[in-house]
């Protein structure tokens, strides 16, 4: 029986939507302070491309060694 994904990657979707969202706003509150905008992008970026290669890149179901030739 295979289980339908569905209802994940639309949660993904959402939550990737929604830092997009953020990292808009927070890029224009944030204008003033050159640091403080980089680090809260990056991890906002981070994030959002840790979510991307977890679910619809599939490397969740994968193994250790991944992880490791990724860092």
């Amino acid at each position: 029986e295979v289980e339908s994904h569905v209802k994940t990657y639309l949660r993904v979707f959402v939550v990737l939507l929604v830092f997009t969202i953020l990292e808009y706003f927070y890029a224009m509150l944030a204008q003033e302070h050159f640091g403080a905008l980089v680090l809260g992008l990056m991890a906002m970026a981070v994030t959002k491309a840790t979510l991307v290669g977890m679910y619809f890149m599939h490397l969740k179901f994968e193994g250790r060694w991944v992880y490791l030739m990724l860092v």
